[in-house]
């Protein structure tokens, strides 16, 4: 199984692989705006706010394909998660809030190109790295 346990928690090894990926595409987007620190603060605001978009509506998502499962046991809201579909559905919810506050915004949509080009494929590319060498080594 690729997992380890964190105490009472169990850790999947490819969440990990994502949240290391997240932190240094952060890293390289905050190096990448070292010059205008408020657009920086808009930028990491905008995408935390489409990250939790994302897992909400990833979760909840149950309540909308498969309500009987839920509605039987309200409990199961904590255990099921949304499936493909949810992960869809939270995509696109998520790419839309994205789109609708670059445009909003006041900072030139080029900057933005920029910032969302330079971070996903750092994300992408170090995810790749990082997964491909775990799975070399172990």
């Amino acid at each position: 199984m690729n997992a380890f346990l964190l105490g009472p928690f169990l850790i999947k090894i490819d969440w990990l692989f994502l949240f290391i990926s997240a932190l240094i595409a952060a890293l390289i987007i905050k190096t990448n705006t070292k010059n205008n620190l408020s657009f920086r603060n808009e930028v990491f605001n905008v995408m935390i706010n489409t990250v939790i978009i994302f897992v909400l509506i990833f979760k909840f998502s149950s309540l909308l394909f498969s309500p009987e499962i839920i509605f039987g046991n309200f409990k199961t809201i904590l255990y099921v998660t949304g499936g493909k579909s949810g992960a869809i559905l939270g995509f696109v919810c998520g790419l839309f809030y994205l789109a609708w506050k670059v445009f909003k915004s006041k900072s030139k949509v080029k900057a933005w190109a920029e910032v969302l080009t330079y971070g996903s494929v750092s994300f992408f590319l170090s995810y790749w790295l990082i997964r491909t060498l775990y799975f070399l080594v172990f």
